[in-house]
């Protein structure tokens, strides 16, 4: 459950620094939700929750943080990957971190 009250495929604590995420996942969607979770973990470590919340009204606040996670999690791979095309074999870090922490 999140901080909504809403049961959710997965979940970020940000008291606990835990991500909780449902064991039944695998695959792409478990690929896909660890990282808009780790999104969340980001966001809340690095201290960015309160640069987002200067350009967004407070009803919204949710609602872009979840944007902001689904887009790492929907386009992250593929935006690496450009990366990775044009400067070369020099990030190739980041996808083997992401392969071994999912296996």
């Amino acid at each position: 459950m999140d901080r909504t009250g809403n049961v959710r495929l997965a979940t970020t604590d940000m008291r606990l620094h835990k991500i909780y995420i449902y064991e039944g996942l695998s695959g792409e969607l478990l690929r896909k939700v660890t990282v808009h979770e780790i999104g969340h973990a980001a966001m809340s470590s690095f201290g960015l929750l309160e640069e987002l919340h200067l350009f967004v009204k407070p009803q919204y606040w949710i609602d872009a943080e979840e944007w902001v996670c689904n887009l790492l999690a929907d386009y992250g791979m593929s935006i690496l990957e450009i990366s990775e095309n044009i400067l070369g074999n020099t990030i190739d870090i980041v996808p083997r971190v992401f392969d071994i922490a999912l296996k």
